[in-house]
């Protein structure tokens, strides 16, 4: 009995037999097979497709032996692992303070309460540590969401340990929202390659027609106004679309993710080649808000 699984990267080895077939979101097998020897014009060629791993269920049992735990594989796949099992309302970022003037910190959306309440991460220092949060305390939220910026003071209901520090905050029912952005922005989870030198992979963490934000390894360090091409994957009505976009480094964020100290965020500003793929673009991000709709938004607007 074969078994899809989540593909690191790291185990397309030149010089080395790939432990697995690999093939592309359609089931295409791509270059390589289980067993073949990778060169390095395989790999590169390899990096710049969407793929998935294909195994058997004893190659299945030999690869999670060899690669060990979760945490014994690279940074980013591990992001990828968390942030594709996710839904999108879970990248839904906010920055929480006691009031106007004091220091604010980060937490993320994790879930949305049976009343209407918002369940959210512990929030965190810049340093990852976290910061004391009680029950009946009043907090500051505020974040960035489609177009519009949101405010808004809400009760911490409940603040609980297991299985990670999280709480419960109840929503007012008068909620700030300022349009502030032309275009909408959707959390996504797509792998994506950076053509520079050498392919780097990367994964698209949120995307709008004219901008989006990657995480790549801690180690890849890009510039402001650094400009490259970046290639990725959707689907969009049942058909892989692949794009290749020219992107410009608008800044540079850093370890943003406490979850995830060993990867990079930058913000790109794109530009399509042509009509047509920003009209698919416009179209893939367009079916992500509808999609986001039925959450964050529903639970905000009341």
């Amino acid at each position: 009995m074969t078994r899809e699984i989540a593909l690191d990267k790291t185990e397309i080895v030149s010089g080395k037999p790939l432990p697995f077939s690999v093939f592309d979101p359609t089931r295409k097998l791509l270059l390589a097979a289980k067993g073949q020897m990778v060169t390095d014009k395989m790999r590169e060629a390899l990096l710049r497709n969407g793929l998935m791993a294909v195994m058997d269920d004893a190659d299945v049992d030999a690869f999670n032996e060899r690669s060990g735990s979760q945490e014994a594989r690279s940074p980013l796949f591990r992001l990828k692992l968390h942030y594709a099992r996710a839904s999108a309302i879970s990248r839904s970022g906010f920055r929480v303070s006691r009031d106007e003037r004091s220091e604010s910190y980060t937490c993320r959306v994790v879930g949305i309460g049976e009343r209407r309440g918002l369940l959210l991460t512990a929030p965190a220092k810049d340093d990852r540590s976290y910061v004391a949060i009680s029950e009946g305390q009043n907090w500051l939220f505020r974040t960035f969401y489609a177009t519009a910026a949101i405010r808004f003071t809400g009760a911490i209901e409940k603040v609980l340990f297991d299985p990670f520090p999280y709480f419960h905050v109840e929503i007012p029912a008068l909620v700030e929202m300022r349009h502030i952005r032309k275009v909408q922005r959707v959390g996504v989870c797509l792998d994506a390659t950076i053509e520079l030198g050498a392919p780097i992979e990367a994964v698209i963490v949120d995307l709008s027609s004219t901008g989006m934000r990657i995480a790549v390894d801690d180690g890849i360090e890009l510039q402001e106004t650094q400009s490259f091409k970046i290639v990725f994957r959707f689907t969009l009505l049942g058909q892989l679309r692949e794009l290749r976009v020219h992107a410009t480094v608008v800044r540079s964020q850093g370890n943003a993710d406490p979850l995830h100290p060993q990867t990079r965020f930058y913000g790109l500003g794109v530009e399509t080649q042509t009509e047509f793929d920003q009209l698919l673009l416009h179209a893939y991000v367009q079916g992500c808000v509808i999609n986001e709709l039925d959450g964050l938004s529903k639970m905000l607007a009341g």
